[in-house]
């Protein structure tokens, strides 16, 4: 199904990788099935936070998780860090309040979205990335991820706006090629799913060969 799809392609296992996926995921930078290149300023700042967040562990923020600020940027450190044990819940609660204290925080809208996706509220996940897509109507993974938000949600036309927006912004983005197609191909919109599915194999043909058809013109993996 399309749930499982979606953590085979952009789930990584270790911790330390979590981490730096979050940190790609709120640059915007898509790796293996985006195919964007982080700028020099993306990458300067991409630099900056793998190290910090590449250093926190159970062990060494016992203060951070316990934390009693007035910075929002505190409680977004403190957000990601509870992600990072698994505590989903208390993570959202953190960013939450980075939010309460910072309501222009980009970044903490964005990250709670992904973590209300992560707990399967799909809701409340597309409402963050909109918070976020307002403050910053650039950010290509806020419309990807709002779009994968939709489809889970079967609302395929609304996914399909978003894959083509994030497309607008990332014309090489493999994955809204890939997605989009699906969502066509649901609403039987079999040519324009062919042609998502053939662009999605021209940008990478390695990559997504191993979920295309090209008898029935749909990925063999991502839902009936």
């Amino acid at each position: 199904m399309y749930k499982d799809l979606f953590n085979k392609l952009f789930c990584l296992e270790s911790k330390i990788m979590k981490r730096i996926r979050r940190v790609l995921i709120i640059l915007g930078i898509t790796t293996a099935l985006g195919g964007l290149i982080p700028s020099a300023e993306a990458s300067s700042t991409l630099e900056g936070n793998l190290a910090v967040i590449a250093s926190m562990s159970a062990e060494d923020t016992p203060e951070l998780l316990n934390l009693d600020s007035k910075d929002a940027q505190d409680y977004y450190d403190r957000a990601l860090a509870l992600e990072d044990r698994g505590d989903i819940r208390a993570a959202i609660q953190s960013y939450t309040e980075a939010i309460r204290l910072n309501p222009n925080f980009t970044d903490a809208y964005f990250s709670r979205g992904l973590a209300y996706t992560d707990l399967g509220d799909q809701n409340k996940a597309i409402a963050d990335y909109t918070q976020a897509l307002q403050r910053d109507p650039s950010r290509v993974a806020a419309y990807y991820n709002r779009g994968l938000a939709k489809f889970a949600l079967v609302n395929h036309q609304g996914a399909i706006a978003d894959f083509t927006k994030a497309l607008q912004l990332n014309p090489n983005l493999i994955s809204a090629h890939y997605n989009r197609g699906m969502a066509r191909f649901d609403l039987g919109d079999r040519q324009g799913a062919q042609k998502d599915y053939q662009q999605a194999l021209s940008l990478n043909p390695n990559l997504t060969a191993a979920y295309y058809d090209q008898g029935v013109g749909r990925p063999q993996t991502g839902g009936d």
